[in-house]
C-alpha cells in the first residue's frame, strides 16, 4: 500500500504549532494567507497551514500501523505555492518543509520500518521564478532554449497557466541537468537515499523522453522504480522494459466508478501516436492517444474544467475556451473525437468535468483561486 502525503496539510512537526510555524520567515510573503486554525478550509494555492516533513516523521508509526509499505510525497522542492508544482529550485528542500537533513531523517525512519519513499518529479514545467526561466526572459543562452517562446512574446505552458512555463525536456543540456548526469536532479536525490520517483504530467513528457530517463537511471540505480502520472489508458507507458515500471491507476478508477454507477465503462481507444504541429510550427510526436474519460457535471463555474484531447502545449494567456476554439477543433480532428473538450474558467457556465483520483486533486490548486485537497494525519 502506498500512502500519499500532501506535506503542507499533513501535520506540523513538533515542537511547533500553527502559530509558531507560520511566524517563520518562509511564510512572510505578500499574497500568502496564513491560517489561524488547522481546521479552516483552504481556498487556493497561496493558503498555508504549516505542515512539514517533521510532521511526517512524527507519524511514521501511525503510517506503519495502517499497513503502508511506501510513502509518496507530492513535491517538496523550493516553490512559492503550497503544492510546490511550480518549482523554483530542484536542488533544495523548501524551507517550509525542512531541509536536506530532515529529509534524510525521514528516509532513514522509513527504511528502518521496511518502508520506501517516492518523491514527485516535476520535469514538464517550472515556476516563473525559477532561475532558468528568469534567465530565459532576459534572452540568455542556453536558458532561452529550455523553453518555447512565441513571436508575440508568449510561451508554451502547462494547460495554459502562465505561472507554469513548460520545459523542452528534449534539449540535450536540460536532459543532462534533469536526469542524465550523475549530479542531475533525479540521480542526486536517488544517491541520497530516495527509493523511487513518480513523474508528474507524464503524458506531456512523451514516450521518447521516458525511455531516455529510464535508460539514464537504470545502470546506476537498478532498484529504483519509475511511476508515471498517466491519466489515459497507459499501456504504452509501462509496456516492456523501456518506459515506466508502472503508472497511476486512473483508468481503473474511471472504469470502477462507472461500474458502481451502473454506467458503461469508458472504452480504452488508445490510438497510434500521430505527428502533430504545435503552436510554434515545429513538428513533434505526441505520446497521447484518444481518451474518453468518465465525465460528471461539476456544477460550479469556478471549478469548471475539462481535460483536452491531445497535446496540452499551447500558448499562455488564452484561458477562455472561446479563444481556443481553433486549437480545440484541431485536437478533436487529430484524435477523431466527436466531442471537443475545453479548459478554462468558463465564467458563468457549468461544464462537464473529470473526476480525478485522490492522487491528482492538486491539479485544481495550481493556480490561485482553486481548491487544495486537505489531508490530515489521523483523519
Amino acid at each position: 500500500m502506498i500512502y500519499q502525503i500532501f506535506p503542507e496539510r499533513f501535520a506540523i512537526g513538533k515542537p511547533n504549532d500553527i502559530q509558531t510555524k507560520l511566524a517563520q520567515p518562509a511564510y512572510q510573503r505578500d499574497g500568502y494567507t496564513r491560517h489561524a486554525s488547522w481546521d479552516e478550509e483552504p481556498t487556493g494555492g497561496s493558503d498555508f497551514f504549516g505542515g512539514d516533513l517533521r510532521g511526517v516523521i512524527d507519524h511514521l508509526d501511525y503510517l506503519q500501523d495502517l499497513g503502508a509499505e511506501a510513502v509518496y510525497l507530492t513535491p517538496i522542492f523550493t516553490a512559492y505555492s503550497n503544492h510546490k508544482y511550480d518549482s523554483v529550485d530542484y536542488q533544495l528542500v523548501d524551507p517550509m518543509f525542512g531541509d536536506e537533513r530532515v529529509l534524510g531523517e525521514l528516509i532513514d525512519g522509513l527504511h528502518q520500518r521496511g518502508m520506501r519513499l517516492i518523491m514527485d518529479a516535476v520535469l514538464n514545467h517550472v515556476g516563473t521564478k525559477h532561475s532558468w526561466f528568469q534567465a530565459a526572459r532576459r534572452d540568455e543562452r542556453p536558458y532561452r532554449d529550455f523553453f518555447t517562446f512565441l513571436a508575440d512574446g508568449k510561451y508554451l505552458c502547462w494547460w495554459g497557466y502562465d505561472t507554469l512555463p513548460e520545459l523542452r525536456i528534449e534539449h540535450p543540456l536540460l536532459a543532462r541537468l534533469l536526469y542524465r548526469d550523475p549530479d542531475s536532479v533525479l540521480q542526486r536525490w536517488l544517491a541520497r537515499g530516495l527509493d523511487n520517483w513518480r513523474f508528474d504530467a507524464a503524458l506531456d513528457l512523451g514516450l521518447d523522453a521516458v525511455a531516455d530517463i529510464r535508460g539514464a537511471i537504470a545502470d546506476r540505480f537498478p532498484r529504483a522504480r519509475l511511476l508515471g502520472e498517466v491519466l489515459s489508458f497507459g499501456s504504452e507507458f509501462c509496456a516492456g522494459d523501456r518506459h515506466f515500471h508502472g503508472v497511476m491507476n486512473y483508468w481503473f478508477r474511471y472504469s470502477t466508478l462507472a461500474g458502481c454507477r451502473a454506467r458503461s465503462a469508458p472504452t480504452p481507444t488508445f490510438a497510434p501516436s500521430p505527428i502533430i504541429t504545435n503552436a510554434t510550427g515545429t513538428r513533434r510526436r505526441s505520446a497521447r492517444g484518444t481518451f474518453s474519460p468518465l465525465t460528471t457535471p461539476r456544477g460550479s463555474a469556478t471549478n469548471c474544467r475539462t481535460i483536452p484531447l491531445g497535446s496540452s502545449r499551447w500558448s499562455c494567456n488564452s484561458r477562455c475556451p472561446a479563444s481556443r476554439s481553433s486549437i480545440t477543433a484541431k485536437r478533436t480532428a487529430w484524435r477523431g473525437a466527436t466531442t471537443p473538450k475545453t479548459v478554462g474558467p468558463c465564467a458563468g457556465r457549468s461544464q462537464p468535468g473529470i473526476k480525478r483520483s485522490a492522487a491528482s486533486t492538486r491539479n485544481s490548486s495550481r493556480s490561485a483561486g482553486r481548491g487544495v485537497s486537505s489531508t490530515k494525519a489521523g483523519s
